[in-house]
């Protein structure tokens, strides 16, 4: 009887307890479903909010990291990941003629290259993939010229005869979003990391200076800073994903050196931006 009683207590008391509630099953299934096909929607509703899809708000930019001396038979090398964006960068130091109007100077050259594997329109369109990397080396040669990161004139060995060229190699392994910014910080990482062997001439020929032993780095002091934003639904966003670069808005770099100045503001397609709104970016990365 006493064991009866016992049983009927621990049954009332199990009753009492209020049932845990599973998330039912699926749901995020079902989130997920929701965002790829209706995904304008979706960053529309989250835009008005001041949060995008990713979590982060307006004008937040995701983490960067940044990794030197990753490939050890360059020059300098370093590799840049900008949230799930990923380049690599590679320097080399090749010996040339001399250049330039005076014949005094060497040359610097960027190459960049999307991997097959880097997003899912290459494999589909090699083409518009070389078009883009294209597009990209011609963007960050300017703003190197622009800023004057390399001193063109120091990578002379002997005027009138042999200088260094640079050859910055740009490998996207992994395109989402806001390429230009994520290769401009590579190269310029890349170029910071580089040492080079000094060098002297000897009967006309440039030979290793002392026992060989002896480096020189690029003596860089001023380098450009990149930053992309686009306009959804009249909201600026900093630093777009591959996913929000595709939502119509068109997209602007906003490109300042490293003591802050203004190098240039570079339009992509998409629809311009006004007088007003340019101004804006420009005050949202200072």
């Amino acid at each position: 009887h006493i064991t009866t009683m016992k049983r009927s207590k621990q049954t009332a008391e199990k009753a009492k307890k209020p049932k845990k509630t599973e998330p039912a099953e699926g749901i995020e299934e079902e989130l997920e479903v929701y965002e790829g096909l209706f995904y304008k929607k979706f960053c529309g509703e989250l835009v008005e909010k001041g949060l995008r899809s990713d979590g982060r708000k307006l004008l937040d930019a995701r983490p960067v990291t940044v990794t030197t001396g990753v490939v050890t038979t360059a020059h300098g090398s370093a590799l840049v990941c900008q949230g799930k964006s990923s380049v690599m960068c590679g320097v080399k130091g090749m010996l040339m003629p001399c250049t330039g109007p005076a014949g005094n100077e060497g040359r610097v050259e960027v190459r960049c290259t999307m991997s097959e594997i880097s997003s899912e329109f290459v494999t589909t369109d090699m083409g518009l993939a070389k078009q883009q990397g294209n597009s990209i080396a011609k963007f960050v040669s300017k703003m190197l010229q622009a800023t004057r990161t390399v001193d063109t004139k120091k990578l002379a060995i002997a005027e009138h005869s042999v200088a260094w060229n640079i050859h910055v190699d740009l490998y996207v392994l992994n395109a989402d979003g806001s390429l230009k910014d994520v290769c401009l910080h590579a190269a310029v990482a890349g170029l910071l990391n580089t040492t080079l062997p000094v060098l002297e001439m000897q009967d006309g020929e440039p030979i290793l200076a002392g026992d060989g032993t002896k480096t020189t780095k690029l003596g860089i002091e001023r380098y450009p800073v990149s930053v992309t934003l686009g306009c959804f639904k009249g909201s600026l966003l900093v630093d777009l994903t591959g996913k929000e670069e595709v939502l119509g808005g068109g997209c602007v770099t906003v490109v300042h050196d490293s003591t802050s100045k203004l190098v240039t503001i570079d339009k992509d397609g998409g629809p311009p931006f006004s007088e007003d709104t340019l101004k804006k970016c420009v005050e949202s990365v200072r």
